[in-house]
């Protein structure tokens, strides 16, 4: 695969704890399909502030944006800081994969990177 996707930051974490729910029915069979994706051509991701490939599904979806854009910004924003990540960089799938471990391994890092998340207690039961 030589195309570059575009990924939110936050959903590298997202990713590592996908445990088959999510808004509906279609959201959960992109998300599916885009982490079989990742898993097996490690393709290049270059990190966007707008929607992305997992968001295509999403009913917060508004055209670019998220109807939760400030609050996914944050933790957008508090992912990159964690990981010395920015905006626009461009990684294989695997490196990024391999930075959200900084945060995924931690209650604490996640509860400061998506305090505010509406799907975080899926995340921590996972721990």
């Amino acid at each position: 695969m030589s195309e570059i996707l575009c990924l939110r930051p936050h959903h590298c974490l997202c990713a590592g704890f996908f445990v088959g729910k999510g808004y509906n029915e279609e959201f959960v069979r992109n998300m599916s399909a885009i982490l079989g994706l990742l898993k097996k051509y490690d393709p290049l991701i270059r990190l966007t502030e707008e929607c992305d490939i997992i968001c295509s599904c999403c009913p917060n979806r508004t055209g670019k944006k998220c109807v939760t854009n400030e609050k996914v910004r944050r933790i957008d924003k508090n992912f990159l800081n964690f990981c010395g990540l920015e905006f626009g960089q461009v990684l294989r799938w695997s490196k990024l994969e391999s930075a959200a471990e900084i945060i995924s391994d931690d209650p604490e890092k996640i509860r400061a990177v998506c305090g505010d998340c509406s799907w975080i207690s899926i995340c921590l039961n996972k721990l």
